[in-house]
């Protein structure tokens, strides 16, 4: 559940940082605690994922347009600037997520049509 946004983010081809990403989650966390009816909810996994889905499919151009801002970007580039002298590079926190949440999540059940023959068997 909490690495689904980052397999979305990925998949739309755009990145942010851990920090920003922890606040979106806390904030629909705290947004669900505030206005959630929470009192009648019976399955939270589903309520949870129902409701971060429907947070980044509506905010999810806000914050590719805010991943691709000219600040943003010139941060990026100074922070690769300065790990590239460092010999140090940390890998993209959203991309690490992304593929822990497809190596996580079930692959999708393929059914196999059983051949039936047309014509019975001849003696």
């Amino acid at each position: 559940m909490v690495l689904w946004p980052a397999r979305f983010i990925y998949g739309k081809g755009f990145t942010i940082t851990g920090e920003r990403y922890k606040a979106i989650l806390m904030g629909i966390f705290d947004t669900i605690k505030a206005h959630g009816d929470t009192g009648h909810v019976r399955h939270w996994q589903f309520y949870l994922m129902k409701r971060i889905q429907g947070h980044f499919k509506h905010h999810w151009e806000d914050y590719y347009a805010e991943a691709k801002s000219a600040r943003n970007l010139a941060e990026h580039a100074l922070l690769g600037l300065r790990r590239a002298t460092a010999a140090t590079v940390a890998p993209d926190p959203i991309e690490a997520m992304a593929l822990a949440q497809r190596l996580a999540s079930p692959g999708r059940r393929v059914r196999r049509k059983t051949e039936t023959p047309k014509q019975g068997k001849l003696l």
